[in-house]
């Protein structure tokens, strides 16, 4: 499945060391994600030097992220922090620390649960509405649903919503009839996304994520 915001890449990426650069120019981002489909938690941060678009950093020891005082294991091919757990860990405290000493302590917390509405067929002839299961949207959060063929997955189109109080997606005409007729899948996720509380002079993003049961329909 493909995942609509993603931090990293599907291929191997490439990091420098934390002790390369200025402590304080360090941007992290923070987030706690719930895939229902897998009954998982999971925590995880990444550093970038800078900005969100930066270099992404390997820490140096004696600095080091956790999660409710554990610490979380550095990831080496995607070059970011993450630790699982199994089930639903709602909320959290990440706590970094910095070569310097230095220590930010930022809370995550889940967005609310979502689930896929029970429809069978989505016609590529008209724009749709797809409603979803849960309440409606407060500020910061988006909804972001990926519909994908079953047998060619590289073939997937992603609809997005933000608009605060809004219970759906209008999926248009446009995107729907760029996927083949057939067997698809749906998935889910509701974010909230707000900036982190304790950062450096360049800020950093705190995210919590639910994913819904993913679902299985038919493209006609």
């Amino acid at each position: 499945m493909i995942s609509w915001i993603t931090a990293v890449s599907l291929f191997s990426c490439q990091s420098e060391p934390s002790s390369d650069v200025n402590q304080d120019k360090i941007y992290v981002e923070y987030e706690l994600f719930y895939d229902k489909n897998q009954d998982k938690t999971y925590a995880s941060a990444i550093f970038k030097f800078s900005n969100a678009s930066g270099t992404q950093l390997k820490l140096d020891s004696p600095a080091e992220i956790k999660f409710n005082n554990e610490v979380i294991p550095y990831d080496q091919t995607f070059a970011y922090y993450r630790k699982e757990y199994a089930g639903l860990v709602t909320t959290g405290t990440f706590s970094y620390k910095d070569l310097n000493g230095n220590v930010y302590t930022n809370t995550a917390t889940l967005a609310a649960e979502i689930s896929n509405p029970d429809i069978d067929t989505i016609s590529r002839d008209d724009a749709f509405t797809y409603s979803w299961g849960g309440t409606s949207l407060g500020a910061n959060e988006t909804i972001g649903l990926v519909i994908g063929n079953t047998i060619n997955t590289g073939n997937f189109q992603v609809f997005l919503q933000n608009s605060v109080q809004s219970t759906s997606l209008v999926l248009p005409l446009s995107q729907l009839n760029q996927l083949p007729v057939g067997s698809a899948y749906t998935q889910l996720d509701r974010q909230i996304e707000t900036n982190a509380t304790q950062a450096t002079s360049v800020g950093g993003k705190v995210r919590g994520k639910y994913r819904g049961i993913n679902k299985t329909l038919y493209i006609d």
